[in-house]
């Protein structure tokens, strides 16, 4: 009966072990969780049974997610991290063709790295044809309704995640950011309230934004107090004292972000467009187009909203192709 419960399709490849199963199981228990801890000990996991079965399709396609999260939670290694990724995903593929899996994390590339909205849409289909009931699939369908400005899909997709896997954080956490750009912020701050248990540095953070994007600028400071220092504090910190009109702070803040992020022209962007100083908003964000960074979310991110309607947002807009109402 044990065996039975813990056997698992077989690789085009690879047969899988039970222990290389068992390796899988508990990577994906802290994936689930979320943070860079939880990710870390997840990627720990996978490597694990990487060191069993270097031929294993399930796993390629697991330590793919690991270099797409690192990229896009951080700016260090953006581009090594995801032409890994890509590595790792056309490895799945080659080994079994028919891994669900393989063909989501390849969409997550295409969407997150390549701007290609028709190719991922394309790799989530097929992964639902092969596994209709994968939650992470439906997060990323999410996401990219997102990317084009369908909210109200987007969140169909998300509450269609939550209940086929109610403890993913990333799906958590996206669906509260969906929430925002629907202006229904106290909606997205319960949220993040809720999450407190499963998974407290990212709902602290969560709310920390949420805060700062419903104009409470003194919440989102006491809400980073809770919060360990960092790059992602500082970020913050800058565009909540100056709502408050603390200039002086502001500036130290914002001269910190300027040296934490030295390879984050996307983040610069987002603060300059807060502050509605839209010149230097708009070099940064040309810088952040020329180097592919996190341009993604630039139809949909609430902190540009000063800039909405420019002639030349509209005319990166075209570029992304993404769609222009």
């Amino acid at each position: 009966m044990q065996l039975k419960l813990l056997s698992v399709p077989k690789s085009a490849a690879s047969k899988t072990t039970i222990e290389v199963h068992k390796l899988l199981l508990q990577g994906n228990y802290f994936w689930d969780r979320g943070g860079v801890e939880n990710y870390n000990k997840a990627d720990e996991f996978y490597n694990q049974a990487l060191a069993n079965d270097s031929g294993n399709a399930r796993i390629w396609a697991a330590m793919t997610k690991v270099k797409i999260t690192r990229a896009v939670s951080s700016y260090k290694d953006y581009h090594v991290n995801f032409n890994k990724a890509k590595e790792y995903a056309a490895r799945a593929i080659l080994l079994d063709s028919q891994l669900p899996e393989a063909h989501r994390v390849m969409g997550v590339i295409m969407m997150f790295y390549d701007f290609d909205w028709q190719g991922a849409e394309r790799e989530y289909g097929r992964a639902l044809e092969l596994e209709p009931g994968n939650s992470d699939t439906y997060r990323n369908l999410a996401q990219l309704e997102n990317i084009l400005g369908r909210y109200e899909a987007a969140v169909v997709h998300f509450e269609k995640a939550l209940e086929l896997n109610p403890l993913n954080w990333l799906t958590i956490s996206n669906l509260a950011n969906t929430l925002h750009l629907m202006s229904k912020h106290e909606e997205a701050i319960r949220i993040f309230k809720n999450g407190m248990e499963l998974n407290p540095q990212g709902a602290y953070q969560g709310l920390a934004y949420a805060y700062l994007v419903s104009n409470k600028p003194r919440q989102t400071l006491e809400q980073l107090e809770t919060i360990p220092n960092g790059s992602y504090k500082t970020y913050l910190s800058a565009m909540a004292y100056h709502e408050l009109g603390r200039r002086k702070e502001a500036k130290e803040a914002f001269d910190k972000v300027l040296l934490e992020y030295k390879n984050g022209s996307y983040r610069i962007a987002q603060i300059y467009a807060f502050m509605n100083q839209k010149d230097k908003a708009f070099r940064w964000l040309e810088k952040a187009y020329s180097e592919k960074y996190f341009m993604w979310v630039l139809k949909t991110d609430y902190l540009l909203t000063n800039l909405r309607g420019d002639p030349r947002y509209i005319d990166l807009l075209r570029r992304m192709n993404l769609p222009l109402n």
